[in-house]
C-alpha cells in the first residue's frame, strides 16, 4: 500500500467537489464518505432535486475551526492524503478502509484516538475499491493549531501496518535510505531533450560504475572524466582542504536559470565503519583503523562515502597525491 501526502491547499470546497466529481479520466466511481471526525452518515452531503450534491453544510463544518482561529490559522490549512492498494491486492471493504483512515489520522497526530472532540475535522472518501482520499483542515476544534511533523513517515507506518493486518502486498519501509527517484520535472525535461533517461539516472550509473572499478580516488575521478562527467568537490568552509562532499553533472545539462544541472551524491554506510583514502605515501595501521594501505579497498558505495564524509587533509584531484583521511562513523539519510 502506498500513501501520498499532497501539497497543502486553501480551497477545501474545491477539493471536495473534485473528489465527488467524475475525475480527470472518469476514474472516480461511487465516491462517498466512509469515515471522519463524526459518523459517515452524519457527514454525507445530501442530494439536491436535480441529482447533484449539496456540499455547503459539509464545507462549513470542516472550515469552522479554521475560521474560528482567524488570522492565527494556517495560510494553507487543507491537508490531503491519498492511499492506494496494489493491483494484485484483494478488494478492501469500506469498513477496512475506514479503519486504515482512522489509523492514519491517529499516527499523524491530527486526530488521535480518544481526542476526536478536540482534534482536527476530517473525512475519508473512497474512489473505487482500491484507493481512498483523506481530507483534513489543519485547525483543531479546541481552537489551537495542530503540530504536523513528519506526517509522511507516519502515513508510511500506517501503510505497513495495513499490509500486515489485511495480508496486502508488502512494501519497503520509509527508512530514508532509498535512492531518490527523478522528479516529474526531470522526466519531462529528459523527454523534451530526447534523452533515454533523466540525467540523475545517467549520473548515478556512471558514478556506481566508476566506484566499483576504481582502486583509489584518482582512478575514480579519472574514470568519471573518461565517461564525460563533470565533478566538483565540496570543501569545508571551516577547514580548508577538507572535502565534505561532491557533485556530478552532465555537460550541456543546465537548469532554467542557465546554471549546470548537478546531482549531489550521498550514500549510507554501517555505523562505525572506517575507510581510508588510499594514495601515495604510507600511513601507520593504527591510524587506519587497524588496516594497512593495501587492505583499504574501494568498492561500491565506499568510495562515494569517502568523498562525501571523509575527513581529508589534502585532496589534489589533478594529480595522484592524496593524503590520508578517516570516514566519520554513522549512517546517512
Amino acid at each position: 500500500m502506498i500513501g501520498k501526502v499532497g501539497p497543502r491547499g486553501q480551497d477545501v470546497a474545491g477539493l471536495i467537489r473534485y473528489l465527488y466529481g467524475p475525475g480527470r479520466r472518469e476514474e472516480h466511481t461511487d465516491p462517498h464518505i466512509i469515515a471522519g471526525y463524526r459518523t459517515a452518515a452524519d457527514l454525507e452531503p445530501p442530494l439536491r432535486v436535480n441529482g447533484t450534491r449539496d456540499f455547503r453544510r459539509l464545507v462549513g463544518l470542516l472550515r469552522l475551526p479554521h475560521d474560528a482561529l482567524g488570522t492565527w490559522g494556517y495560510a494553507k490549512p487543507v491537508w490531503h492524503c491519498s492511499m492506494r492498494a496494489a493491483p494484485e491486492d484483494r478488494l478492501l471493504s469500506d469498513a477496512e478502509w475506514a479503519h486504515i483512515a482512522r489509523d492514519v489520522m491517529h499516527r499523524t497526530g491530527l486526530c488521535p484516538h480518544g481526542d476526536e472532540d478536540d482534534a482536527v475535522r476530517w473525512i475519508a472518501i473512497p474512489h473505487g475499491p482500491d484507493h481512498i482520499h483523506l481530507v483534513a483542515m489543519l485547525a483543531r476544534q479546541d481552537r489551537t493549531r495542530p503540530r504536523v511533523v513528519n506526517e509522511r513517515y507516519r502515513v508510511r507506518d500506517a501503510c505497513l501496518t495495513a499490509e500486515e493486518r489485511y495480508g496486502l502486498r508488502s512494501t519497503a519501509p520509509a527508512d530514508r535510505t532509498a535512492t531518490r527517484r527523478p522528479t516529474r520535472a526531470e522526466t519531462g525535461k529528459a523527454a523534451r531533450q530526447h534523452r533515454d533517461e533523466p540525467p540523475r539516472i545517467t549520473l548515478r550509473r556512471h558514478v556506481s560504475t566508476a566506484a566499483a572499478s576504481a582502486a583509489n580516488t584518482g582512478e575514480f575521478l579519472a574514470r568519471l572524466d573518461q565517461a564525460g562527467v563533470l565533478v566538483r568537490l565540496r570543501y569545508s568552509t571551516k577547514n580548508p582542504g577538507q572535502v565534505t562532499g561532491y557533485a556530478v553533472a552532465i555537460p550541456g545539462d543546465t537548469t532554467r536559470n542557465g546554471s549546470k544541472g548537478r546531482v549531489l551524491v550521498d550514500s549510507a554506510w554501517s555505523p562505525g565503519s572506517v575507510w581510508i583514502i588510499a594514495g601515495s605515501g604510507t600511513q601507520p595501521a593504527s591510524a587506519a583503523g587497524g588496516h594497512t594501505a593495501s587492505e583499504c579497498l574501494w568498492s561500491g558505495d565506499k568510495i562515494m562515502v569517502a568523498l562525501c564524509r571523509a575527513e581529508i587533509t589534502v585532496a589534489v584531484h589533478g594529480g595522484t597525491r592524496i593524503r590520508w583521511g578517516r570516514i566519520v562513523g554513522g549512517r546517512s539519510g
